[in-house]
C-alpha cells in the first residue's frame, strides 16, 4: 500500500526446500530403515493408488516432540498423491448423518463450549506452552469448522491438558493448586508416563473419585470408587467422538446390576448438585438419545431396531457448492488444504514439518547410551488387551496371555545371555520393570518392544502392592519432563527411549549346575528375587 517492494516466496517452494533436507540417506540414518526401502515405499504409495495411510499411533502419537510434525507429514503425503476424500483413499467424514436434509444432534453441540467464560479459558493448563491443545488453538480451528459445517468443532482430542502438567499442578501448585480429580474410563496409574510421579500426585490429592468396572491400581488409591454399568447395561448412541458421519447404537440388553450406573447418570447428578440443572433436562440417557435423534425425524425405537443411522456416502465433498455459490472447500481458514498451515503460524509454530532427534537416543545422548545401550519402544500389544484393559483372570484374555512379554532379536539376546521365556529386568533412568523375553528375528538388533500398562488384578489391592502397578508397567520407564514433550500438543515419548536389559536371576543362578530347588515353580509365577 505504501509502494514498498516486498520479496515473497510461495509456500510450496518453502516446503520443497525443507523436504530437500531429508534425503533418503539422511532418513535412513534417523530411522534405521534402508534408503532403498524408503524410496520403494514412497513409489508404491504414490503410484499404486488410490492409497491410504492409517491414522494410528505408529508414527505420530507418543513420539514426543516429533508427534505433530509427523501428523503434518502424513497429511502432506495424502495431499500430494491425490488421496484425500476419494474412493480407496483417505475418506474425510463430514458431520452427519444427513437424513432427508436433517441431521441428529452431534456430540459437539452438547459440549456447550460457548458457555465457558474467558476467565475459565485462561486457567486451562498448558495455554501458553502447548498452544495447539489450548483454548487459543481450539478457537482458531473452531471458527473454520463452524463456517464449514454450521456446528461447533468437537472439543475431544484437542482441549486436553497433557498429563504431566496436571501432576505439576497437584504436587507443586504450578500454576495453581489442583486438589481433586475424577477418573472415568481411565487408569492413569497404568497409562500415564512416569508411574512413580503419577502415584505421588494421586496420593497428594484431597479427593480422588473413580468410576470403573474393576478395582484398578488407580481405583485402589481413590477415596470413592463408583461401579460403572457394563456394556450390556447401557444404551449407546455415538458418532465415535464426533469423528464419523454415521450414528451407531442400540438399547441396553439388561438393567444394571446392583448400584452400577452409566457415566451420564453420574455427571448429570453432579451437574444438578452444582447448579447446572437447566443444562441436564433429560433424566435418562435414553431420553437424551431420543432428543438427539428427533432432529433427524428418527424415533428412539426405530434407531435401536436398526442399530445404525447412515446418510449418503459422498466423496470429494470440498467440491460441493455452498448456499452463497462458493465452493465449500475444507475446514481451514483458506478453505483449502493448507500445505503451510496458517494456524500453526498464528500460534507461533513453524508451519513446515521437521525432525528433531529424541532426547534419549545414542545420537542425542551418547553418555547415557553407554549405560543404557538398548533402544526401547513401549508400544507392544496383545489383542484384545488394550491399554490396561482385560488383565482380569477369568475373562479369557489372561488365560490366553498370562504374562507380559518383550520382543528381542536372537542376536541381541545371545549377547546378553537371555533365553526365550526368561524373566528379565528392563531398566531406564526412571526405574525398572520385569517382563518375559520373546525372541525372534522380527526386531532390529539392539532394540526391544515392551508391552504397556500391565498390572495384576490377582495381587493384593492394598499398598505397597496396588495390584502390581510397579512390577511390569512399561510407564515406570517413560519420561514426563515437559521439556521433552511435543511443543504443540504435549505428547510424550513412548518410542525411542534408552534402556538396559538383564535377566532377573542373580549371577549364582547362571552357573552350569543349578540346585534342584531352582526349578521348583513358585505360586506367583514370578521369578525368585
Amino acid at each position: 500500500m505504501n509502494g514498498e517492494i516486498v520479496t515473497c516466496r510461495t509456500a510450496f517452494s518453502l516446503l520443497m526446500e525443507r523436504i530437500s533436507e531429508y534425503t533418503p540417506q539422511k532418513v535412513s540414518e534417523i530411522t534405521g530403515v534402508p534408503a532403498y526401502k524408503i524410496q520403494e515405499a514412497a513409489r508404491i504409495y504414490a503410484t499404486h493408488g488410490p492409497s491410504t495411510i492409517g491414522w494410528g499411533v505408529g508414527s505420530c502419537d507418543q513420539s514426543g516432540w516429533n508427534a505433530s510434525y509427523a501428523g503434518l507429514a502424513k497429511t502432506l503425503l495424502r495431499c500430494f498423491s491425490s488421496n484425500v476424500d476419494v474412493p480407496g483413499g483417505d475418506y474425510l467424514p463430514e458431520v452427519g448423518p444427513i437424513i432427508d436434509g436433517k441431521m441428529p444432534i452431534r456430540e459437539s453441540e452438547l459440549e456447550m463450549a460457548h458457555t465457558v467464560s474467558p476467565e475459565a479459558r485462561a486457567k486451562f493448563l498448558g495455554n501458553d506452552r502447548f498452544r495447539m491443545m489450548s483454548w487459543k488453538g481450539f478457537e482458531l480451528i473452531d471458527k473454520s469448522y463452524q463456517e464449514t459445517y454450521g456446528i461447533p468443532r468437537p472439543q475431544v482430542h484437542q482441549l486436553l491438558t497433557t498429563a504431566p502438567l496436571l501432576w505439576n499442578a497437584i504436587l507443586d501448585s504450578d500454576p495453581y493448586p489442583v486438589r481433586a480429580c475424577i477418573c472415568w474410563a481411565a487408569n492413569p496409574m497404568m497409562w500415564a508416563p512416569n508411574t512413580k510421579r503419577v502415584y505421588k500426585a494421586l496420593k497428594a490429592l484431597d479427593l480422588l473419585v473413580v468410576l470403573d468396572y474393576w478395582k484398578t491400581p488407580t481405583a485402589a488409591l481413590a477415596d470413592y470408587v463408583l461401579p460403572a454399568a457394563d456394556w450390556m447395561e447401557r444404551p449407546m448412541c455415538t458418532t465415535f467422538e464426533d469423528s464419523f458421519d454415521f450414528l451407531m447404537g442400540g438399547d441396553r440388553a439388561v438393567k444394571p446390576e446392583g448400584e452400577r450406573r452409566m457415566d451420564y447418570d453420574f455427571f448429570r447428578g453432579l451437574g444438578i448438585r452444582t447448579g447446572q440443572e437447566e443444562y441436564w433436562p433429560h433424566e435418562t440417557f435414553e431420553e437424551n438419545m431420543a432428543y438427539r435423534l428427533g432432529r433427524a425425524g428418527v424415533s428412539y425405537e426405530e434407531f435401536v431396531e436398526s442399530g445404525l443411522l447412515v446418510g449418503d456416502l459422498r466423496f470429494e465433498k470440498h467440491k460441493l457448492i455452498r448456499d452463497d455459490g462458493q465452493l465449500r472447500g475444507f475446514a481451514t481458514p483458506s478453505r483449502r488444504i493448507e500445505i503451510y498451515p496458517s494456524i500453526f503460524e498464528e500460534l507461533d509454530y513453524d508451519p513446515l514439518p521437521s525432525y528433531k532427534e529424541l532426547p534419549e537416543t545414542p545420537l542425542s545422548n551418547p553418555e547415557l547410551a553407554k549405560e543404557y545401550p538398548i533402544v526401547l519402544s513401549t508400544g507392544g500389544r496383545f489383542v484384545p488387551m488394550f491399554h490396561s484393559e482385560h488383565r482380569v483372570p477369568g475373562t479369557g484374555t489372561r488365560e490366553m496371555h498370562p504374562w507380559p512379554i518383550f520382543q528381542m532379536h536372537f542376536e541381541t539376546a545371545r549377547e546378553l545371555g537371555i533365553r526365550d521365556g526368561d524373566w528379565c529386568w528392563i531398566e531406564t533412568p526412571r526405574g525398572r520393570i520385569r517382563q518375559k523375553a520373546k525372541l525372534g528375528f522380527e526386531m532390529r538388533p539392539g532394540t526391544i518392544i515392551a508391552q504397556p500398562s500391565w498390572w495384576y488384578p490377582e495381587l493384593p489391592v492394598e499398598e505397597p502392592w496396588l495390584c502390581g502397578a510397579f512390577i511390569s508397567n512399561a510407564n515406570v520407564l517413560t519420561d514426563d519432563n515437559p521439556d521433552t514433550l511435543d511443543p504443540m500438543c504435549g505428547n510424550w515419548v513412548n518410542r525411542g527411549l534408552l534402556c538396559k536389559v538383564y535377566r532377573c536371576e542373580e549371577p549364582e543362578y547362571l552357573a552350569d549346575r543349578l540346585p534342584p530347588e531352582f526349578f521348583h515353580e513358585n505360586k506367583s509365577g514370578f521369578p525368585k528375587a
